[in-house]
């Protein structure tokens, strides 16, 4: 069934597609020197929480329990670059939210 809050038209799909693969691409150059670009996977952290959020605002009411379960994947991602990252790297939260 087509909901009106999250249009499954060909733009809509497309651009979603285009927007996927371009921070896929962005992931994959920043991990070559991670030391150097570490800021750009930090904020990549806050795109998967508000993907995680869309999801289960308005992918509940679409695929139910697929959508809680990939929001959580996201959300579990965000932490992992965030988290991950201040470890990895030894540095502050705020060093990698600024690009110290």
């Amino acid at each position: 069934p087509r909901s009106t809050l999250f249009p499954y038209t060909t733009l809509f799909r497309s651009f979603l597609s285009l927007f996927l693969s371009f921070t896929s691409a962005v992931l994959v150059l920043s991990s070559r020197d991670l030391a150097r670009r570490a800021s750009i996977v930090f904020w990549e952290g806050y795109l998967r929480f508000g993907a995680g959020i869309l999801l289960l605002t308005l992918g509940l009411k679409i695929s139910g329990n697929i959508a809680i379960a990939l929001a959580m994947i996201d959300i579990l991602w965000g932490l992992l670059y965030q988290v991950g990252l201040c470890r990895v790297l030894n540095k502050s939260y705020s060093d990698l939210l600024v690009d110290r």
